[in-house]
């Protein structure tokens, strides 16, 4: 019966402490839920499309004139009144040399920019190279001048000591200390301050100390050192230089005041003359040469800074550089698709089918024309579609590109076309101006009538497998866009560079990769059974009523 009772016993206990450590972790897990909670956007390739709207009304075409859109001389006339044309047949060549001679230059002035990108990316290679390289022997220099300091300095510190610690004479005083003494005694008429009895030897024993600690670093530190070790190294150095040079410096000069001292009040020195002169020869050796360890150490701390100063600088005027050259072959190239664009305005064809029923006596090969001149007639059959845009959207359209068409009496037809004629001058109503568009649609239809109401999407630009990224994840200050990032715990800023942009998405030139998650929004997330469960005491999950006790 014990024995049945032990077993059940043992049992219970280990089911308390399950539901325990079930109890911890429900309530810990119910504390992860509190606090913000993050929406992600992926960067992923695709197609981005630019394009701008337009809506207007389905029109049958009688006719048409076929003008120009540039000015310039016929070169040559393929076609004659009365000919039947079908779509895309070349009509007229215009003279288009001298926008092919600009292109040429054009394309040469890019070829040489490049040419100049690729020989400053040589040159600054080169320069930083040789930068380095003189850093890294003034990093060598330095440490070789360190080097020697600490194999001079045991001598030093052992001779300064003899004299800050010890006396030669009968008195208590330490030698340095009593120069001091004698000399603030007899011939202190200016009242200055002298240090008092066995400061000097607290002096030294500062200077010491700190010896000891320089001297530490050294031993610690290697000519392979990482470069802010050897900084590091320097500085201590140097300072360490600056204060013994300074305290032999100025024992030297005391000396000084102290031979004169006992000679014009006639006193008798206790400390020996071959003492007061070996102490005095000493400390000035010591000065001079702790001076020129300073000195070379303090020209390659200088040097050194210098030289980073110079390879920072030196990139960054390199970075500068690059992106005003990129800017440049940036800005060429974009002149040189719209002269090259420009050039297809040269070569008339035919909008659609149809037949050329006159032919301007201006249209002879030799004769100058001016945009918007009629070559010639075309009548057609043909039905388009003529839209309004507003003056910004308008100037971003240009003949022959592509449009994609909607119906609002046809909603489940999608035709293509492309843009044939844009008016040269805007109509004015209530201050606000629109152009004229007309658009000929590729292919034919028997359900679309004239007058019916149709939207055009004309595209302006676009691009294939691209990274792309919502609009609303990108964020923009002074010209500088960026996304934040979820890195563990915390949030940080990374800075991208974008390029094409329509109403929803963007297209992501650096900064980011395919797959990279970025934060779209934040919200607040709370719970509020936390507050309850807090209040109610111990409740094991999955039972009902408080565990109060145990029997």
């Amino acid at each position: 019966m014990k024995k049945i009772f032990k077993h059940k016993f043992i049992i219970l206990i280990i089911l308390i402490l399950i539901c325990i450590g079930g109890y911890f972790f429900y309530t810990k897990s119910k504390k992860t839920e509190d606090g913000v909670q993050y929406n992600f956007a992926t960067v992923k390739k695709g197609s981005l499309i630019v394009s701008v709207s337009g809506t207007g009304q389905i029109e049958s075409l009688d006719k048409m004139e076929i003008t120009p859109q540039v000015s310039a001389k016929i070169k040559k006339v393929y076609v004659n009144e009365g000919e039947n044309v079908k779509a895309n047949q070349l009509l007229f060549e215009l003279d288009s040399k001298d926008v092919e001679k600009e292109i040429k230059n054009i394309e040469e002035e890019i070829k040489d920019l490049k040419y100049s990108l690729s020989k400053s990316e040589k040159t600054q290679k080169e320069e930083q190279e040789d930068l380095r390289k003189q850093l890294d022997k003034s990093f060598e220099a330095g440490f070789n001048n360190v080097s020697n300091t600490f194999s001079a300095l045991p001598d030093i510190i052992t001779a300064l000591e003899d004299m800050a610690t010890k006396n030669s004479h009968s008195t208590t005083r330490t030698d340095l200390d009593y120069y001091y003494y004698l000399i603030d005694v007899y011939i202190n008429k200016e009242n200055r301050k002298f240090p008092k009895k066995d400061e000097i030897k607290t002096q030294f024993d500062s200077l010491k100390k700190m010896y000891e600690e320089s001297r530490d670093i050294y031993l610690k530190t290697d000519r392979l050192s990482d470069k802010e070790s050897l900084k590091t190294l320097f500085n201590q150095t140097y300072s360490f230089l600056k204060t013994i040079s300074d305290f032999t410096r100025a024992n030297r000069d005391n000396i000084l005041l102290y031979k004169e001292a006992i000679v014009k009040e006639s006193i008798s020195s206790p400390i020996s003359e071959t003492t007061l002169e070996t102490h005095l020869s000493n400390l000035n050796s010591f000065t001079n040469s702790l001076s020129e360890m300073r000195d070379k150490l303090l020209s390659n701390i200088e040097t050194i800074e210098n030289l980073e100063t110079s390879i920072k600088k030196s990139e960054e005027d390199y970075e500068d550089d690059l992106r005003t050259q990129q800017k440049n072959i940036k800005q060429k190239e974009e002149n040189l698709a719209e002269l090259k664009e420009k050039l297809e305005d040269y070569y008339i064809y035919s909008p659609f089918n149809g037949i050329i029923i006159e032919i301007s006596e201006k249209a002879k090969e030799g004769e100058s024309v001016s945009q918007g001149t009629t070559l010639a007639t075309l009548i057609t059959n043909q039905k388009i579609a003529k839209i309004s845009l507003n003056e910004i959207d308008a100037a971003k359209v240009k003949t022959n590109q592509k449009v994609n068409l909607t119906f609002d009496a046809l909603p489940d037809l999608n035709l293509t076309g492309r843009v044939i004629k844009i008016d040269a001058a805007g109509t004015v109503s209530q201050g606000v101006v629109s152009y004229g568009v007309e658009i000929a649609l590729d292919s034919y239809n028997e359900k679309i009538k004239p007058g019916m109401s149709v939207t055009a999407d004309i595209i302006i630009n676009s691009k294939k497998n691209v990274l792309l990224l919502p609009n609303n994840a990108i964020k923009s200050n002074k010209g500088i866009n960026s996304v934040q990032i979820l890195d563990g715990n915390n949030v940080r800023f990374q800075k991208i560079e974008v390029g094409l942009s329509n109403d929803t998405m963007t297209e992501i030139i650096s900064g980011l990769k395919e797959g990279d998650r970025v934060i779209l929004s934040t919200s607040q997330k709370t719970n509020q059974n936390n507050q309850a469960q807090r209040t109610q005491g111990f409740q094991m999950p999955g039972m009902g009523g408080q565990m109060r006790g145990f029997r």
